[in-house]
């Protein structure tokens, strides 16, 4: 073979091999937009694998977590949430507004009745571009719950917006948390107290739901989820844990440890994860942030 006829063959092969690594980069880049019934993938870079339908994208652990903080009293015990400027604490019929020094500025009471929606209990929601997203029901027990709903409110006056019925999937719902940037217009997940298998999937701006996400190992009384860089970050209320979940469902590890009576609702803004727990008399706001190696 010339040298001329090897030389065109070197440029082939190099052009194969460029347009296949373009293609792959594509590929894995893109963001996958669920449609309505269809499971939902997560995100994540560097490495992949395939787990059914799934091509998820993992990025490496996320750094180790200190307590930084203990708030007063909130007098709620479902959860929290948080913005640059305030936080929004959740108790099952109520919803306060403090600022960064925790002094309270704003509360609405009385929400269930005022909705005119028939139900009975909030849970742990999440705040995102100027408004609240919390779950809400009729909740008795796990036997006897319904009326499954997503409620909007306005962060600024903590007036009603609008409400998702998510009813039709017959899964009690405890917590839920906002991906903007998942599926085609955002994604919120829910999840249940009553069936720690799987995370529920909604569709950010009409409600429509997604699909499931299944969980390697069962998660028993779920209280509060929230997502952060690919990962899940989940309360189990039986022994006082936030478990680290992968964006395809994999529980991880233990990620904090927190001995608190009842532990509750979670959020992860910026480095900061605020933890809910109900101590009785006392229902505290713990603050987590990046552990500092001496």
């Amino acid at each position: 073979m010339s040298r001329l006829l090897r030389g065109r063959y070197f440029v082939l092969v190099l052009f194969l091999i460029i347009g296949l690594s373009v293609s792959v980069n594509l590929i894995f880049h893109t963001i996958w937009a669920p449609r309505a019934g269809e499971k939902v993938a997560s995100i994540e870079p560097l490495g992949w694998y395939a787990r059914e339908d799934f091509v998820t994208i993992r990025r490496p652990d996320p750094i180790e977590l200190a307590l930084a903080g203990r708030s007063p009293n909130t007098a709620s015990h479902q959860g929290v949430a948080r913005d640059k400027e305030y936080y929004y604490t959740f108790d099952t019929d109520a919803i306060y507004k403090f600022n960064l020094q925790w002094q309270k500025v704003k509360s609405a009471k009385d929400i269930n009745r005022s909705l005119k929606l028939g139900t009975n209990h909030l849970g742990d929601g999440e705040e995102y571009d100027g408004k609240i997203y919390l779950p809400i029901e009729v909740y008795r027990k796990c036997s006897n719950f319904s009326n499954q709903n997503i409620v909007m409110f306005d962060s600024q006056t903590l007036k009603y917006v609008n409400h998702f019925d998510i009813s039709k999937q017959k899964a009690e719902i405890s917590s839920l948390t906002i991906d903007p940037h998942g599926g085609r217009n955002g994604i919120i997940y829910t999840t249940s107290f009553c069936d720690g298998s799987k995370i529920w999937a909604y569709d950010l701006l009409s409600g429509a739901f997604l699909g499931t996400i299944g969980l390697s190992q069962k998660i028993p009384h779920i209280q509060g989820i929230a997502v952060k860089d690919g990962f899940f970050y989940i309360t189990e209320d039986v022994k006082d844990i936030v478990w680290l979940v992968g964006g395809d469902g994999q529980v991880l590890r233990q990620l904090i440890h927190y001995p608190s009576r009842n532990l509750e609702g979670i959020d992860f803004t910026g480095d900061t994860l605020l933890l809910t727990s109900d101590q009785g008399q006392q229902k505290i706001i713990s603050t987590w942030r990046p552990r500092i190696n001496d």
